[in-house]
């Protein structure tokens, strides 16, 4: 593992070594996101998230630089450790556990990653709304979100509180910071459009990843 993180390209000799092959075919694209502008000079990833559907957990065994622990656990299960202040979640995270949490099964699941892989996925780029009283994450299709949000160099700000952005827009897609106490609001609907979490018998991989400077 050291050496691969050194070169990458050890990771074919590894694969030759133990005669494998990767099983990424059984990786689904699920989603893309770039991090929000919030201060010039500020570190920006673009992460991809893929999904793959398991009937039992594998063994996994922590890098212990980015990932100190590991854990299976239910979407319902994640978000009521969050709240709690068991775990942390950053806010695309949260929002995909969410997502998660709409389909009643494992194999629910598992068609809906095949039937729309073919569609591919959109970058999401979240802006930040500063509120009088804290911060709000702006997704696309909310009318409060910038068509040209790729070229924003600054954050947006309002002298309204977080509750009355919140709850006002006919067309919302929106999620309050600190997300430990968030919600998601659905896209082009009135009023807040709770996701259900019915996927309590199924697991979900969550790596916990130690904090940088």
């Amino acid at each position: 593992r050291a050496r691969v993180r050194r070169d990458p390209r050890h990771f074919l000799s590894l694969c030759a070594q133990l005669d494998c092959t990767p099983d990424i075919w059984a990786l689904h694209d699920w989603s893309v996101w770039i991090t929000p502008f919030s201060r010039p000079g500020g570190r920006r990833f673009e992460t991809t998230f893929f999904l793959c559907c398991l009937n039992e957990p594998p063994p996994v065994f922590p890098d212990l630089v980015e990932v100190v622990d590991c854990q299976w656990s239910s979407p319902s299960e994640a978000i009521e450790r969050l709240i709690s202040k068991e775990i942390l979640l950053a806010p695309p995270q949260f929002y995909e556990i969410r997502r998660l949490g709409n389909f009643a099964s494992l194999s629910d699941l598992h068609k809906f990653s095949l039937d729309r892989e073919s569609e591919g996925t959109e970058r999401w780029m979240p802006i930040i709304l500063l509120t009088a009283d804290g911060m709000i994450h702006l997704l696309p299709g909310d009318e409060m979100y910038l068509e040209d949000a790729n070229f924003l160099e600054n954050c947006m700000s309002t002298e309204k509180k977080t509750e009355e952005i919140m709850n006002e827009g006919l067309c919302q897609h929106k999620t309050r910071v600190p997300y430990n106490v968030g919600e998601n609001k659905g896209l082009e609907c009135k009023g807040t459009y709770l996701l259900e979490d019915n996927l309590s018998e199924e697991l979900t991989y969550m790596g916990i990843c130690r904090s940088h400077p």
